[in-house]
């Protein structure tokens, strides 16, 4: 039951997010309007990963920090442990990607059908299955997370 409260939350989560997003950010995706700091760099791991060259901007760095520090208050209230941590850093990855698809979804400027090769301008990158590589490693790694977590709690399990 955990598992499935787990999956519902990230789906609740990124909802919320991804409508969030659409309010500020409007027809104008990766923060290309909005009265924020831009950096341009290129990290020779993105292109490993199949991602593309992205500018960070203050907008997104703030809210990915925000959202870090939320997905991580849960700490102030329980002991932290490797598993806990684990399953944090799983949501994390989880929710920002699917957010980053239902801004799409949500967003009237763009709906679904835009969300495809060659139709956004921030996934000119490698696509595989409909989506950009770049959310396939993260949901393998959202998921590997979430397991390492699974068998970390299997061990304390078993020692007592």
């Amino acid at each position: 039951m955990k598992h499935i409260k787990f999956v519902l939350l990230v789906v609740a989560v990124a909802v919320t997010m991804a409508l969030f997003e659409v309010q500020v950010e409007g027809s104008q995706g990766w923060a290309s309007a909005l009265p924020t700091w831009r950096y341009n760099f290129s990290l020779p791991m993105m292109g490993m990963w199949g991602g593309s060259e992205k500018p960070i901007t203050g907008y997104h760095l703030y809210l990915w920090l925000f959202s870090l520090l939320l997905t991580h208050s849960v700490f102030l209230m329980t002991k932290w442990s490797l598993k806990k941590e684990l399953w944090a850093l799983s949501f994390y990855v989880l929710f920002t990607t699917l957010e980053g698809a239902l801004w799409f979804v949500f967003n009237p400027a763009f709906g679904w059908q835009s969300f495809r090769y060659g139709a956004i301008g921030w996934y000119q990158e490698l696509w595989l299955w409909g989506l950009p590589a770049e959310y396939w490693v993260r949901i393998g790694a959202g998921a590997g997370l979430y397991l390492l977590g699974m068998n970390y709690e299997d061990r304390e399990n078993r020692t007592g």
